[in-house]
């Protein structure tokens, strides 16, 4: 009976513990809570010079939709309002916002969409397309340095993409893979051209020949023919130029 006795007294001084802990840390929490915020961090990813949205235009628009938030106190910063608002920028692919003590500092931090081409329409205005297939428009404070694909494209604006536009799409991105994981077209490549039967074109500096790969597919057999091409058939034309070199067919290169 003592032993039991003295069990739920140590359990009894257990729980007040706890609870006195609990509504300790619950007034320190409180009290934090009404600190006012000192200083507003803008944390993006994307290097200084290459941001589609600098630090000043974040604090700019968080005061316009917010008004003045230092002196604010941080519990009555709406975190989930600052992030939804983020998150519908265009070029925003995700947003994280929270405060921190002591520093009393509200950290907004973002991590931009990485373009990996950039769509001219014909008569259209041009827009970007990110790894994951995501379409966005240009940006006024930064345009990025990726291949360019113009002709005549199945998609025309960056707002609605149909079926048959999200499949050409794929492709392309495939593409745009390809030339990044293989840096030495990647870094020749200055153009991809779309041509009215759908056919799809690449330019590579120094070269003038516009090389025909068709489709999407296979691109590591056409590749290696354009490669086969450059190094021992361009050699041997014994000074003559041609305008297009064809690799789309198995087991073909047509020059013309």
């Amino acid at each position: 009976m003592k032993r039991l006795l003295k069990y739920l007294l140590v359990l009894f001084v257990l729980v007040l513990t706890g609870v006195a802990a609990a509504l300790t840390a619950g007034v320190a929490e409180a009290a934090r809570s009404h600190v006012g915020c000192k200083h507003v961090c803008i944390e993006n990813e994307s290097p200084e010079g290459a941001r589609f949205l600098p630090d000043e235009q974040v604090k700019a628009e968080l005061e316009q939709h917010f008004g003045h938030l230092y002196g604010v106190p941080l519990g009555q910063l709406d975190l989930h309002a600052i992030e939804t608002l983020l998150d519908e920028k265009s070029a925003v692919l995700k947003s994280e916002v929270y405060v921190s003590y002591p520093d009393s500092s509200l950290h907004v931090g973002i991590r931009e969409r990485i373009p990996i081409l950039r769509f001219q329409p014909a008569g259209g205005q041009a827009f970007y397309c990110d790894r994951e297939g995501k379409l966005f428009p240009l940006q006024k404070n930064y345009s990025a340095r990726v291949p360019i694909v113009d002709g005549t494209l199945p998609i025309d604006c960056w707002w609605n993409l149909t079926p048959k536009g999200a499949q050409w799409l794929e492709g392309m991105c495939s593409l745009a893979d390809f030339l990044h994981t293989e840096r030495k077209w990647g870094d020749r490549c200055c153009q991809i051209h779309v041509s009215r039967s759908g056919a799809v074109g690449l330019v590579f500096e120094p070269w003038e020949e516009f090389f025909i790969i068709g489709d999407c597919r296979n691109l590591e057999a056409k590749f290696q023919k354009i490669e086969q091409y450059i190094f021992s058939v361009r050699p041997q034309a014994d000074g003559k130029k041609y305008k297009s070199v064809n690799v789309r067919f198995e087991g073909q290169i047509i020059c013309k």
